[in-house]
């Protein structure tokens, strides 16, 4: 886990929950770590059980609530959260949970009263900021939402994610300008932050600095060798560069490392079915891709085209079912 290899210590904590079924905190592990990777029913599955191995365990039912939340069950969670702030009224964790809960809620007022409890127990929470940061936002409230992050960034002028904040609070106020030199702070900061390097990968796409943000995203591949997000954006852009065949290579590099990889197989099938190569590949591909996006319509797209190439047009009236 300290190392980032979120995948390998997985299945190290599966190993662990099969040698020891009972181990509450490795199920625990393994919620925080499920969410972590977008896996929300796998988190959730992990939380249930550490909760019902240990009922009175504060961090079983945290991992539980933030599940939930993750899952959409949000009256579930907030009954959770209740719970952990009347058990513990002074972790600012549990106000911060709660926060989230009624921010989902639209209840403003409740959500700012939590994260502001959350931040005069912990002046340094970082969750509890972008809490207020996001509502201030949602409001219309940016000059309100900048003042905030920069009085913490005066404490701490270093700080990585304040700094992130500050960019997402500039770039929010149309100075693009500023919102990139702080995000190049952000990475001076702390070059292993990979959320700085995606940001600023977005900000020159929204820039139309293309080539620069594929060198972002590059920069991230290199950084984690097996990081499918940056690698498949990197191809994404040389796609919209017209750079087919740089991205298609970049597209099988991917499914290699990830034959699993959504974005990817999709968007090689579209290509594939586009220039009339390998149609049966094109089809294994585009189907991969529903298997894991059924609800996508950009995917249920390409199946279509996909049919359409092979003379198979109205068997493309099912893609979508």
């Amino acid at each position: 886990m300290a190392r980032g290899n979120a995948d390998e210590a997985v299945r190290e904590y599966d190993e662990v929950i099969r040698l020891a079924p009972r181990t509450a905190e490795a199920h625990v592990a393994l919620a925080d770590l499920n969410l972590a990777l977008g896996k929300r029913d796998a988190a959730l599955k992990s939380a249930q059980e550490a909760a019902r191995l240990q009922p009175q365990s504060g961090a079983a039912h945290l991992a539980l609530a933030k599940s939930l939340l993750a899952t959409g069950k949000v009256d579930e969670a907030r009954r959770e959260a209740e719970l952990l702030t009347t058990a513990a009224p002074s972790l600012a964790e549990t106000h911060v949970l709660m926060g989230r809960v009624l921010y989902r809620k639209q209840d403003w007022a409740g959500a700012t009263r939590s994260y502001e409890r959350a931040l005069a127990l912990d002046p340094s929470s970082i969750d509890a900021l972008t809490g207020l940061a996001g509502i201030d936002a949602r409001n219309n409230r940016l000059g309100q939402a900048q003042r905030r992050i920069q009085a913490q960034l005066a404490k701490t002028p270093k700080d990585s994610r304040v700094l992130i904040l500050a960019a997402r609070a500039q770039v929010a106020q149309g100075d693009l300008a500023a919102g990139e030199a702080t995000l190049k702070a952000a990475i001076d900061a702390d070059p292993s932050y990979m959320d700085a390097y995606r940001l600023l990968g977005q900000l020159y796409v929204r820039e139309k600095k293309l080539d620069d943000a594929r060198n972002e995203y590059d920069r991230i591949s290199r950084e984690r060798p097996k990081n499918v997000a940056s690698q498949t954006m990197a191809a994404m852009i040389l796609q919209v560069q017209n750079r087919g065949d740089e991205a298609r290579a970049r597209y099988q590099k991917i499914l290699e490392l990830d034959p699993q990889a959504a974005v990817a197989a999709n968007n090689l099938a579209y290509m594939d079915a586009e220039s009339n190569s390998d149609l049966n590949i094109a089809l294994q591909l585009a189907q991969t891709a529903k298997s894991r996006l059924p609800d996508d319509p950009d995917v249920s797209d390409t199946i279509g085209w996909v049919y359409v190439r092979k003379g198979l047009a109205t068997l493309g009236d099912f893609s979508r079912s």
